[in-house]
Order: C-alpha cells, then sequence, then structure tokens
C-alpha cells in the first residue's frame, strides 16, 4: 500500500522500486577480493553489482573494497538495518532498504517494519495491545462478538474480567457460559430467550460442534437483533474451520 502511494506522489525512485522487488543478480562479476572473502558471501556479491548500475550507488562495489572494516563490522551488526555504514549516510531511507536487501536480507523484514513506521507513523506496524472493553463496545444485541479459538486463547476470560467490572457476573446470574455439545441447545436456547428478554451476556463456547444447530441459532440472534433488552450481548468462539477457504460459519 505505501509503495502504490509514493508511486502515485512520484516519491520513490522506480529504479530501486525494480531491484528491491527483484533482486536480480548479474552472472558475470569478477571474482571476490581475496581481502573480504571471509565475510562476503557469492549472493551478496553479485547483488552489489547489479545495485551500482543505480544512480547514487555507483561507487558501492569500490567502497565495500575499500572500507573493509566498517562493512565487515555492519555485515555482524545483529541490527543491520538500525546502523547504516557510513558510506550510506546522506542515503534516502529507501535506498538504505535496497542495501540491506543486497547485502543483508536476513534483516530485510525488520527493515521494511522501520520504512513503513518512519514514513507512515508507528501505528501502521505496532499491533495494538488487546482490549476486551473495546471489542465489546463494537458488540450490541443485535452484533454478537465471535472469537476465532487458537491454543492457549482463552477469550472467556476476559470477557469475565470485563464483566466484572460493568456488573455482569456468573453469581449475579446475568453472565452464563456455555460449553456446546450435544445435548445443550434447548439450554443455550432458554439463556438466549431469557437475556435477550431482560438483559445479560450469554458466551457459547465451541459452537463449530453444533453445525447442524446453527442455522436456529442464527435465526435467534436475528430475532434478538429486531426486538430485545439493550443490554444483552452474545459471544461466540469457534475454531478454524480445516479448510480456510470455507466460511466459520
Amino acid at each position: 500500500m505505501l509503495i502504490l502511494i509514493l508511486r502515485k506522489d512520484e516519491r520513490i525512485d522506480l529504479s530501486e522500486l525494480r531491484y528491491l522487488m527483484s533482486r536480480p543478480m548479474p552472472s558475470l562479476v569478477g571474482p571476490i577480493p581475496d581481502n573480504i572473502t571471509s565475510w562476503m558471501s557469492d549472493v551478496a556479491w553479485r547483488s552489489i553489482h547489479a545495485l551500482k548500475e543505480i544512480a547514487g550507488f555507483g561507487d558501492l562495489v569500490d567502497d565495500v573494497c575499500k572500507s573493509i572494516k566498517s562493512w565487515k563490522s555492519w555485515m555482524d551488526d545483529d541490527k543491520a538495518e538500525r546502523n547504516p555504514p557510513k558510506w550510506a549516510e546522506g542515503k534516502s531511507s529507501f535506498q538504505r532498504l535496497c542495501l540491506v536487501s543486497a547485502m543483508r536480507p536476513d534483516r530485510l523484514t525488520n527493515a521494511l517494519d522501520d520504512w513503513v513506521s518512519e514514513t507512515l507513523g508507528k501505528p501502521y506496524v505496532e499491533e495494538p495491545a488487546f482490549s476486551m472493553a473495546d471489542v465489546q463496545k463494537e458488540g450490541s444485541s443485535a452484533n454478537p462478538i465471535f472469537f476465532v479459538l487458537f491454543p492457549g486463547v482463552n477469550p472467556y476470560h476476559d470477557v469475565e474480567m470485563l464483566g466484572i467490572e460493568m456488573g455482569f457476573t456468573e453469581t449475579s446470574g446475568n453472565l452464563r457460559r456455555i460449553s456446546m455439545g450435544q445435548g445443550q441447545e434447548p439450554v443455550a436456547e432458554s439463556v438466549i430467550a431469557d437475556f435477550s428478554k431482560n438483559g445479560g451476556w450469554v458466551f457459547l463456547d465451541n459452537v463449530h460442534l453444533m453445525s447442524r444447530w446453527l442455522p436456529k441459532l442464527n435465526r435467534m440472534l436475528e430475532q434478538c437483533g429486531e426486538d430485545s433488552h439493550p443490554e444483552f450481548q452474545a459471544f461466540l468462539s469457534a475454531e478454524p474451520h480445516p479448510d480456510p477457504t470455507n466460511k466459520y460459519i
């Protein structure tokens, strides 16, 4: 997305972009000089020869062969993308990306994150901390909240903690967790009917086990959306479908 924005605004050099996207490898280059063979790979050597054909990189190969200590230190740096060699001073952030791609591809993902953060801002690369309170605000009596289950994830605990803050608890009877399985359909239907009329939170766990019952559940929740207590909220959880091309429900 960022690349498309910069291309439209003509703020990105197309030759640099082509290099980053395709990383060409010339087949005919001279041998690696003896004084850098201990830390210069054949792939990196051919990559910088391709890069030197782009404006702004013409002296790259010569500098690598002359400023050996500086370049070797950079090649060994665990955070090379954040500590560019002296040669890169004054280069654009995108040119530094090309350099990382050529010589330190192991750090390219991190370099891309830094580039996007620098250009658009940190919110575009940093995932915000999960907040059940924010999730609950997006739900309503007409909008159930659906959780996809993964190993080690227990969304009910977060729902329960938020419920305590908002006055919905199992002790007071206005929070119910129902682990779906054979014979639990009438229980779930009864709780939904009660809470949709009087208010309350119902958490239906593992609804993927009740595939034949789901159409009926869907109709019930649609009816709740038309006429139900404003404090009614349904939460549902299910494991991912084994076929990623299928819908969860």
